[in-house]
């Protein structure tokens, strides 16, 4: 019978520290509430950190020059990723892609392809310094009618590649300027 009454006690005594830790937990929630409310007026420890200004995305940018046209992507003031230029009804187009100095030699051949929409055009270009920025870059020039510009006005992106390097350049927000810098580059 003793055994019965211990095991008795056992079972009044785990329910009664159920209970006094759940007065302990609202015991604490409430002093903390009534903590918050006395602290009303004053900034909450928790405070939302104050929003930063959101870092400058790259994208498509129309310019015009004094022989043309250049539709670029990269950041706003930075050096491009890659660059479409058109002298005025010349009916071609200079592609730049822009690359380390240290992977190329400027006058050196070097290819590189853009894939758009599964597409791959291969192109064999030049090495050259861009005298506006100053950075090193390869140069190739096509004809305004080329297929791939077509293919440049849709969704999705293109992927860069040549020699020590691959570049995604989203294709969002380039139609308007893509037409019009062959709508300048047509021959008259």
């Amino acid at each position: 019978m003793q055994g019965k009454r211990l095991g008795k006690r056992r079972m009044h005594k785990a329910p009664q520290a159920r209970l006094a830790l759940t007065f302990l937990i609202s015991g604490l929630a409430v002093c903390g509430v009534a903590k918050a409310a006395s602290t009303k007026g004053h900034a909450p420890a928790h405070a939302p950190a104050a929003a930063t200004p959101a870092a400058p995305e790259p994208g498509w940018s129309l310019a015009k020059r004094s022989d043309g046209l250049s539709l670029s992507y990269g950041l706003p003031g930075d050096q491009p990723v890659i660059a479409f230029a058109c002298g005025q009804q010349s009916g071609d187009v200079a592609i730049r892609v822009f690359v380390d100095p240290a992977k190329a030699k400027i006058d050196e051949n070097q290819s590189f392809s853009l894939t758009i929409g599964g597409v791959r055009s291969s192109f064999a270009g030049t090495v050259a310094e861009d005298r506006a920025s100053g950075g090193t870059m390869l140069a190739v020039t096509v004809a305004s009618r080329n297929p791939m510009f077509t293919a440049l006005a849709g969704p999705g992106g293109m992927r860069i590649e040549g020699k020590g390097f691959t570049r995604i350049v989203t294709l969002k927000a380039i139609g308007d300027k893509l037409r019009a810098l062959l709508a300048s580059c047509k021959k008259g």
